[in-house]
């Protein structure tokens, strides 16, 4: 996929508010969510360089407004009931493009909405761990030990090499 622009924030602000009028309605809050990733995914060729149709600042502005906090939950759950239902969403190709390249962007389809929920569970957690004043320790052995390195930096200076033994310490505490 190609980087995406930054939209304008009065453009997000009111596609947020229509995603939020119809987000009480999950089929239609899903197939707004799975218009917009299936307009972006199959808007390049296979080299990922040309636009076959263009992008415009409301379709990202409206990609903006699903990761907003507000409605953050839908958001994640529309996703998974789009990658629940991506066999029926995916409809044949059309006449105008070929077949390869259709399969190519039913997989930008599949891999954006993959990244999407991971980036929503992302968001939900931070919204979460904010609500309850908590925030959650990452998955990550590595992650962890760099925050536990950077807590005792704070208040001692850390011998050379120590990363190394509190990535094994995180690792060796995710297991148990």
């Amino acid at each position: 996929m190609v980087e995406t622009p930054r939209p304008d924030a009065a453009l997000v602000r009111s596609a947020l508010e229509h995603l939020q009028k119809i987000a009480l309605a999950p089929d239609l809050f899903t197939g707004a969510l799975v218009d917009n990733v299936w307009w972006i995914a199959s808007a390049y060729d296979a080299s990922g360089g040309a636009l076959l149709h263009d992008i415009n600042a409301e379709e990202w502005a409206t990609a903006a407004a699903f990761r907003q906090e507000s409605i953050v939950r839908h958001s994640l759950k529309a996703t998974r009931r789009a990658l629940q239902n991506v066999e029926k969403d995916l409809q044949a190709p059309s006449a105008d493009i070929s077949a390869s390249l259709w399969q190519l962007h039913a997989r930008r389809y599949v891999n954006e909405l993959q990244r999407l929920e991971a980036v929503f569970q992302t968001v939900l957690a931070g919204v979460t761990a904010r609500e309850q004043g908590v925030v959650r320790p990452s998955s990550n052995p590595r992650r962890r030990a760099e925050h536990e390195l950077a807590q005792r930096n704070l208040f001692e200076d850390v011998p050379q090499g120590e990363i190394v033994r509190a990535v094994a310490r995180q690792r060796r505490r995710g297991k148990r």
